[in-house]
């Protein structure tokens, strides 16, 4: 990915963050584990070319605001 790539997703991610926190907080149990895996298969759909090698913990479990978690884990 280039510089400008990464730039360009950088900023993105940002207006994503900035529309997300204006909504209102809702506050769940959620999976991060299985947000990390989703997250982790997104990428390497998106990146079929890269060769990653993942760990995640299993049944890691947080207490939030799932959209702000996946924001989190994306960045």
């Amino acid at each position: 990915m280039t510089t400008t790539n990464w730039m360009g997703h950088l900023i993105d991610d940002l207006l994503m963050l900035s529309r997300v926190t204006r909504r209102e907080l809702r506050q769940d149990w959620v999976d991060l584990s299985q947000l990390a895996h989703l997250i982790a298969w997104d990428l390497e759909q998106s990146n079929p070319q890269r060769s990653v090698l993942w760990s995640m913990e299993p049944d890691l479990r947080a207490y939030g605001d799932p959209r702000l978690l996946r924001v989190v884990l994306e960045n």
